[in-house]
């Protein structure tokens, strides 16, 4: 990725994780985040473009 997608990416998950930091139906921001984390492992297995998955 690019420093300007990093970046991006970085401003995206601070707004996401304050968003979903008062929820309490189980889509929380650890629910978000173990999401995220594996779309990275399957694109990176399956070589697709990170920043858009």
């Amino acid at each position: 990725m690019t420093p300007l997608q990093l970046e991006h990416l970085t401003i995206l998950q601070n707004r996401v994780q304050q968003f979903f930091s008062s929820d309490s139906s189980g889509h929380d921001w650890w629910h978000t985040k173990r999401v995220h984390d594996l779309a990275s492992r399957l694109a990176k297995l399956e070589g697709a473009d990170e920043y858009v998955v």
